[in-house]
């Protein structure tokens, strides 16, 4: 598997727009393509590669002492193969070059897929919203 940084926010855009429109709408919440265009634009964005064809992309910003991932989308046929354990592998690696602290991330309360894989990693809810749970992972 490889990241690669791109300024192709597209793919990215109509992956996501395809996996979590259903979480929008189920949160009574409006997809904005352009807002989220906005979002990619402003953070470090990586398409996941396998074997040169896009499958995913992570999105993440650098804070003081931690990384946000505001973004981790896999096409489903990758789902549940050891490919999202990898990609956060890859996040955690980041973040302990940089000498950060911790990764924080929010997921939708209903999202399950995603929240046993945070889980599994050992992320921790740190804060639980109306539509969403934060979590946290301590780099040690």
């Amino acid at each position: 598997m490889d990241y690669t940084p791109s300024d192709d926010v597209e793919k990215s855009l109509d992956l996501t727009e395809q996996l979590m429109l259903g979480y929008y709408r189920e949160y009574g919440l409006d997809w904005d393509r352009g807002k989220r265009r906005e979002l990619l634009d402003s953070v470090e964005h990586f398409h996941i590669l396998n074997k040169g064809s896009f499958i995913g992309f992570f999105a993440f910003f650098k804070e003081e002492d931690h990384i946000y991932v505001c973004d981790l989308q896999l096409s489903p046929e990758h789902h549940n193969k050891g490919v999202g354990s990898a990609v956060m592998q890859h996040i955690i690696g980041i973040a302990s070059s940089l000498g950060l602290m911790a990764i924080k991330l929010s997921v939708f309360k209903s999202n399950s897929v995603a929240m046993h894989l945070y889980r599994r990693i050992g992320f921790v809810v740190s804060e639980e919203g109306k539509m969403v749970y934060r979590l946290s992972y301590e780099l040690t």
